[in-house]
């Protein structure tokens, strides 16, 4: 490449020359030595190529600034820098002092922030003073503290009733109150406090005031009676009792029409007697009167041998009615008495009371006692029957000449428990003093 040629040229700001090319000479560049010199010569000279401004005094300073175009028309550029522009901003105001009355000079913006006070003294002195104000609704004298100037009330409570006078009177002790009109739309507001609303309810309850009740007559029984302001709104004034409102309902409603009685006669006893349709669908429905008669039937049925077998192929030995202590003592009884008649719920000794477990042979019976024998699970009532019907069984069966073992356990009896009680019956039969019951195997519990 061919060297550039450079010719020396003064330099605007100190004078100096030095060598540059001729294109930044063409283009106007080569006119300072150096960048700083450039910056030294242009500072605050505006650019002759683009001046759209135009030259200002500044008015806390006295200095000629160049302000530009677009800030003169926002308003502003009336400051050569920041720090003239807050100096022109802060401005001293005398004020009076609130404590003492003395006149005290301070910055504008002060008055911003509440310069009421010439010092810290007599701001703290001023507002432990306050003054002494009386209530207007209530009479009572109370202090105000200056911060709170301009306070009327005592308390919350006056300031509701200066602006809600009373509008209601007690009905228990005649004192006006306020109350909302929601309250007094739905009927309430009658007392002033909970004290008066429990003597008011209370008297209600006893009767006391029975002219705040409304006076009605029964629809059914034609009976006075006395119903409240809210039960007459609700409607609830037509009976007297739940009993006179049932009453006057039978019939008038599909679930209570009840389908027609049928006659029957029983064949037993001969005795007439009404049932429901639906019994009439049972097996042996509609043929009894009582289960009296229905225990008449049942153990001349088992007295007939085939009609055993027929029920012992029909279940099993030990499917028949009962529960699962019974079927199981009587499943390990009779497979103990090989050959021995055993029977389960046996109906024939006594006609109308069952045994849980009859050997005829040996006239013996065995009755399994759950809790519902000696507790009132059920009530007190059938527990007392219950043990009625048992002293009863127990002196009929001694009158035959027969015995009574009893099993007395909860209704899920264990096992071994049980079969342990059986064993102490069967050695006391006769021929069985020596009988050793089966080794029991231990029942592992399935995983």
């Amino acid at each position: 490449m061919r060297p550039k040629k450079r010719r020396p040229v003064k330099c605007l700001n100190c004078g100096k020359e030095f060598l540059t090319t001729e294109l930044r000479i063409r283009e106007g560049r080569g006119k300072f030595c150096s960048k700083k010199c450039a910056y030294a010569y242009r500072k605050g000279k505006p650019n002759p190529k683009r001046r759209r401004g135009e030259e200002r005094k500044c008015p806390v300073c006295g200095k000629m600034f160049y302000a530009k175009l677009h800030k003169i028309k926002e308003g502003k550029g009336k400051y050569c820098s920041k720090a003239c522009a807050n100096k022109s901003h802060i401005t001293k105001v005398s004020r009076v002092c609130l404590n003492c009355g003395k006149t005290f000079i301070v910055k504008n913006y002060r008055i911003r922030e509440g310069a009421k006070y010439c010092g810290v003294a007599c701001a703290s002195e001023h507002r432990i003073k306050g003054n002494d104000v009386v209530c207007p609704v209530c009479g009572k004298p109370f202090h105000v503290m200056p911060s709170r100037a301009g306070q009327k009330y005592c308390s919350n409570a006056c300031s509701h009733k200066s602006r809600f006078p009373d509008n209601c009177v007690c009905v228990v002790c005649g004192k006006r109150f306020h109350t909302g009109l929601a309250r007094l739309k739905l009927g309430w507001g009658k007392t002033c406090s909970n004290k008066c609303k429990w003597e008011y309810t209370a008297s209600l309850r006893k009767g006391k005031q029975l002219s705040l009740r409304v006076k009605r007559i029964c629809e059914w029984c034609n009976t006075e009676f006395y119903r409240t302001e809210s039960e007459v709104k609700r409607e609830a004034t037509k009976y007297c009792s739940y009993e006179c409102y049932h009453l006057s309902q039978v019939g008038k409603t599909p679930n209570r029409a009840y389908p027609p009685r049928v006659e029957r006669t029983c064949i037993v006893c001969g005795k007439h007697f009404t049932v429901v349709p639906s019994v009439m669908q049972k097996t042996d429905g509609g043929k009894y009167c009582s289960t009296k008669c229905h225990g008449v039937v049942l153990s001349q049925k088992w007295a007939d041998p085939e009609f055993r077998k027929k029920m012992f192929a029909a279940c099993g030995k030990a499917s028949i009615k009962g529960s699962v202590p019974e079927r199981y003592a009587f499943y390990y009884i009779s497979t103990a008495l090989k050959g021995v008649e055993v029977n389960l719920k046996d109906w024939y000794i006594l006609g109308n009371q069952e045994i849980d477990i009859s050997i005829p042979i040996f006239k013996v019976g065995i009755e399994y006692q759950g809790p519902i024998h000696s507790l009132p699970i059920r009530g007190q009532k059938i527990l007392e029957s219950r043990q009625k019907s048992d002293k009863k069984k127990l002196d009929r069966m001694e009158a035959m000449g027969w015995r009574l073992f009893y099993i007395h356990g909860p209704r899920k009896l264990r096992i071994n428990e049980l079969e342990e009680a059986c064993d102490k019956i069967i050695h006391q039969l006769p021929g069985f003093a020596d009988w050793k019951p089966p080794q029991r195997k231990l029942r592992k519990r399935a995983k």
